[in-house]
């Protein structure tokens, strides 16, 4: 199975913004509403979530944001990682947190419910 790395996923998210907008990076089964990407666009530092399980938090971080001028400036310091490998949002938390990063409310992004057939 071929896995893309997270620096390889930001660089092409980069190409469709200008130097002031925002980028989001989430897992593949995170749910947000609407109301969630027009606070995004008010920040001027990075923000990240935490996963909710049925309502209760989760170590998990399912949500980085951040303006496409930050990474750009930051990209240097995140090590390689393939998207699969367990690692790779705990480093990118403690990136944006070096940044002054805001966690955002819990409950804010949530995972998608599991379908059983």
């Amino acid at each position: 199975k071929r896995l893309p790395f997270v620096k390889d996923i930001l660089r092409n998210a980069c190409l469709r913004q200008e130097v002031d907008g925002l980028i989001c990076l989430t897992r593949a089964d995170t749910c947000f509403n609407n109301e969630l990407m027009l606070k995004l666009t008010n920040f001027r530092v990075p923000v990240y979530a935490h996963r909710t399980i049925d309502g209760a938090y989760h170590p998990a971080v399912d949500l980085f944001a951040f303006k496409k001028a930050w990474w750009l400036e930051h990209r240097q310091e995140y090590p390689d990682f393939v998207l699969g490998d367990h690692r790779w949002n705990r480093v990118m938390l403690e990136l944006v947190k070096s940044s002054g990063a805001l966690e955002l409310q819990l409950g804010t992004v949530y995972q998608k419910p599991k379908i059983i057939p």
